[in-house]
């Protein structure tokens, strides 16, 4: 009896762990198809050659307008418009992954544009006033922000 009763849960188990396998399987099959789609849908001869070979979160930035320079001697791409932090450092790790550090040291992860844009509205509001008043938004972050409903334009007229 403890044998049959054994041989269903062994049986159960392999079922649950092949189940789990193959769930594991298809999500990395789904991530490598996404990723594969973002790289072939990207036509890489609108940019000049010498652009062609910069990592995909880059050339994202570069469709968005968003301003950027890269520092030869170290590797490093700078990142403008981050209000009272200035710059934003974004360092490209050994496995690719990116890390946005700010003036004080600290980093934050950053798979996409999404991430740089979350990361720049937050510093945006931080730089505002107890009194409401925000500094001016470059025009790539008001787009950005605009586009993702994180802000809304108001329009304010005074009497000349």
């Amino acid at each position: 009896m403890q044998s049959n009763s054994y041989d269903a849960n062994q049986e159960e188990n392999q079922n649950s762990l092949e189940m789990l396998g193959d769930a594991m399987k298809e999500h990395q099959e789904s991530i490598k198809q996404r990723e594969g789609e973002s790289e072939k849908e990207r036509d890489l001869s609108k940019y000049p050659v010498s652009l062609r070979r910069l990592p995909s979160l880059i050339l994202d930035m570069i469709d968005r307008n968003i301003t950027l320079d890269f520092d030869m001697a170290t590797g490093i791409y700078k990142i403008k418009g981050f209000y009272k932090n200035g710059d934003m450092r974004l360092e490209e790790q050994e496995d690719g992954k990116f890390l946005a550090i700010d003036k004080k040291g600290e980093d934050t992860e950053i798979a996409s544009v999404e991430d740089i844009v979350t990361l720049n509205f937050e510093h945006w509001k931080m730089s505002g006033s107890k009194g409401g008043i925000y500094p001016q938004l470059d025009k790539p972050w008001q787009n950005e922000f605009e586009n993702r409903g994180y802000i809304k334009r108001q329009v304010t007229y005074i009497p000349l």
